[in-house]
C-alpha cells in the first residue's frame, strides 16, 4: 500500500554499496550512531546479491530503523521460490551482536516468489511503500535496536545469501553445492578450460608445489591456484611462480607469472593461493592444454632472496617431516620428480601430471579424507575433501567455516576416508537450538539418508554434505 508523507520523509537518504569494493564504515541513513563497513559474503550461491542499498525509514520511530534492499539474481539451473538474506553486525574484534531481541539472533530477510534462472529481481525502493517484511518485496525494514550492545560498539555489517527454497520443494544452504546455470555476471557460457598441471623445479626450490590448478572465480574470470609448501629452514615472505600456458603439442601461447606474499612458515602447508590471470582470447584459451609452472623467486624474511636455478638447503620433506639432517641441494633447472619420502630423485622423468577430484580438489596417492566443520550455531559449515591426512583436512574445514562465521566458532563435528567416501550432517531444531545428526555413505545422497534417518523426524534439513574421490 501507499501512502502520502511528509516532504521530510519523502527526501530519503541511500547509500548504494558497488559490487566487488570493499567498503569504508559509513553511516546507515537515518539512525544516529551506526556507522559500518558493509560487505557481502562472496560464498558460491544459488542467489547471488547484485547489489544492496540502505534507505532512510520513516515508519516507527524516528531512527529505530532503516530500510533495507537488495537486488538479486538467480544463478541456479531450477528456479527458486523463496531466498533467505541474513544480515550479520559484528564489532572491530569479530564479535557478533543481536538486532533481533525476540531470540537474540541475526536479522533474516525472507523473499517468496517465483523466480526463474537467470533472473533479475530488482528491489526498486519507492519512499512512497509502507514496508512490512510479507516476504513480497525486495525491501525491509530492519531495527537498530541492538539487544546487548550500544549502536556506536557495532563496526561491521555482512549480508549473504543463507537459504534457498526451489520449486521442487529442495532446499539449500550455506556449503551444499548446486546446478549453476548462470555467472554472477549473468554470463551463462565459459570457455573449458580442460588444463592438466606440470610442475618443473620440483626438487629444486625452497618452495615445493604439493597442488595447482586452472579455472575460474566465482565472477567467471580465469585464475590459476596453487598450494605450496616452504621447504627450507626459513621463514619465505614472498614467492613468485611463472606459468607457462601451452598447448597438447607443447608450444608456448601463454606466459604469465603469479606471485603471492605473505609469512610462509616452513614447513606449514599453504593451500588455494589463487590469481586471476590473462589467458589471451578465446581461441587462444580453447588451445590451452597443460600449465608448466616454476618457482622462479623466493624472498625470505631476513632478507635474502633466491632465485631459479640458484642452491639452497632442504630442512623438510614435501609431506612435511624434518629430515634427519638437512639436504643441500645444488644448482639446477632440470625437473625432477620426488619419491615417497618427499626428497627429490634422479631419472630424467617430468613431474607427473596433478590429478584432482569431481570438486576440484587434488587427489592425493592412498588414503585420503574428509572433514565437515560446523559453527556453534549450526548455521555456517564447510567441507574439505580428498586431504591428504585426518588432521589437515580437519584443519582446512575449520579454517573455510571460520572464514563464514567472521570468527573463531567452528569445529570438526564428522571425518571420514576413502572408504567412507562420503560424510553429511544433518539438523533439527530441539526447543530452539539446532542439533547436529552425523552419519557417512557410500554416495552423498546415502549419507544424507542415513543423516536424515539418525535424526528421525520430519523437521530435518541437510546442513553440510561431501565426499572424497572415487
Amino acid at each position: 500500500m501507499k501512502f502520502a508523507r511528509a516532504a521530510a520523509l519523502l527526501a530519503a537518504i541511500s547509500v548504494v554499496v558497488p559490487f566487488g569494493v570493499p567498503a569504508a564504515a559509513a553511516p546507515i541513513p537515518g539512525v544516529s550512531g551506526l556507522d559500518v563497513a558493509i560487505t557481502r559474503v562472496s560464498e558460491k550461491t544459488p542467489v547471488y546479491i547484485v547489489s544492496e542499498q540502505q534507505h532512510q525509514s520513516g515508519q516507527g520511530a524516528p531512527g529505530s530503523n532503516f530500510i533495507q534492499c537488495i537486488d538479486f539474481r538467480v544463478l541456479s539451473r531450477k528456479a527458486v521460490s523463496a531466498v533467505r538474506f541474513t544480515i550479520h553486525f559484528r564489532d572491530t574484534f569479530n564479535n557478533e551482536h543481536f538486532i533481533d531481541v525476540s531470540n537474540n539472533a541475526s536479522w533474516n530477510l525472507d523473499r517468496k516468489g517465483s523466480f526463474g534462472s537467470g533472473q533479475v529481481v530488482r528491489a526498486n525502493y519507492d519512499p512512497n511503500v509502507t514496508y512490512i517484511n510479507d516476504g513480497n518485496q525486495s525491501c525491509w525494514v530492519v531495527p537498530a535496536t541492538f539487544s546487548d550492545t550500544g549502536r556506536n560498539n557495532v563496526t561491521k555489517m555482512s549480508i549473504e545469501t543463507t537459504q534457498v527454497a526451489f520449486t521442487d520443494g529442495t532446499v539449500w544452504r550455506v556449503g551444499q553445492s548446486f546446478d549453476q546455470a548462470f555467472q554472477p555476471n549473468g554470463t551463462t557460457e565459459r570457455i573449458p578450460l580442460n588444463v592438466s598441471q606440470r610442475w618443473l623445479s620440483q626438487g629444486h626450490a625452497p618452495v615445493e608445489l604439493t597442488a595447482s590448478g586452472t579455472g575460474y572465480d566465482f565472477g567467471g574470470d580465469p585464475q590459476q591456484c596453487v598450494s605450496f609448501r616452504n621447504v627450507s629452514q626459513q621463514v619465505v615472505s614472498s614467492v613468485d611462480f611463472d606459468v607457462a600456458y601451452v598447448d597438447s603439442a607443447g608450444n608456448r601461447l601463454v606466459q604469465r607469472s603469479v606471485g603471492h606474499v605473505g609469512t610462509f612458515t616452513p614447513p606449514v602447508l599453504i593451500e588455494d593461493k589463487c590469481r586471476n590471470v590473462n589467458l589471451g582470447n578465446a581461441d587462444t584459451m580453447r588451445r590451452i592444454a597443460r600449465a608448466e609452472i616454476m618457482v622462479r623467486h623466493v624472498a625470505f624474511n631476513d632478507g635474502t632472496q633466491w632465485n631459479g636455478g640458484e642452491a639452497f638447503t632442504r630442512v623438510y620433506g614435501n609431506n612435511g617431516d624434518r629430515l634427519a639432517s638437512p639436504l643441500f641441494v645444488a644448482a639446477s633447472n632440470a625437473p625432477v620428480p620426488l619419491a615417497p619420502n618427499g626428497l627429490p630423485f634422479t631419472g630424467g622423468t617430468p613431474p607427473p601430471v596433478q590429478v584432482f577430484g569431481p570438486g576440484g580438489n587434488p587427489v592425493a596417492p592412498g588414503q585420503r579424507y574428509g572433514a565437515i566443520a560446523v559453527d556453534r550455531t549450526a548455521t555456517f559449515a564447510a567441507v574439505a575433501t580428498d586431504r591428504d591426512s585426518p588432521g589437515n583436512a580437519a584443519a582446512d574445514a575449520v579454517d573455510k567455516c571460520n572464514n563464514q562465521s567472521g570468527g573463531n566458532t567452528c569445529a570438526v563435528k564428522l571425518t571420514f576416508t576413502t572408504s567412507d567416501h562420503c560424510g553429511a550432517i544433518a539438523i533439527r531444531p530441539m526447543q530452539g537450538t539446532p542439533v547436529g545428526f552425523v552419519s557417512t555413505g557410500a554416495s552423498q545422497r546415502e549419507a544424507e539418508s542415513n543423516a536424515i534417518t539418525k535424526a528421525g523426524t520430519t523437521d530435518t534439513s541437510i546442513l553440510a554434505s561431501g565426499c572424497n574421490s572415487p
